[in-house]
């Protein structure tokens, strides 16, 4: 059996510039103690169940991108992607995941997708 852990907010104390090394100190555990994966969430805002709409809040991709630098072997992940804030070349795990990554992805359509029309352009722009 594989366990990981979520990190579902950024509050990590008072001051916002201290958020990467806290989540940073958090990753990093969870990889020295065995755990197989560390998620964080891919919203632009946080939601509701998790904590208050003004606490600072981390961008998901980049995020996992500052942890792969300073993590060794555990998986990242975003808990859940949404294709209808990401274009169809970022949010392919076959298109930006070399192989061999410790990258994980997870998509789905999104709470609020864009219209039809603005779906087909996002889509149709990235690849070709």
């Amino acid at each position: 059996m594989k366990f990981g852990i979520h990190n579902p907010s950024w509050r990590f104390g008072t001051d916002p510039a201290g958020i990467f090394d806290a989540v940073k100190a958090k990753a990093l555990w969870a990889e020295d103690y065995g755990f197989t994966w560390f998620s964080v969430m891919d919203h632009v805002i946080q939601i509701a169940m998790a904590g208050p709409p003004e606490e600072p809040f981390m961008e998901g991709w980049t995020i996992l991108t500052a942890l792969a630098a300073v993590t060794k072997r555990i998986r990242l992940a975003t808990l859940v992607s949404s294709v209808s804030t990401r274009s169809a070349a970022a949010a392919s795990p076959s298109a930006s995941a070399p192989a061999g990554s410790r990258r994980n992805t997870s998509n789905m359509a999104g709470r609020f997708p864009p219209s039809p029309r603005r779906a087909s352009r996002r889509w149709r722009k990235p690849c070709g």
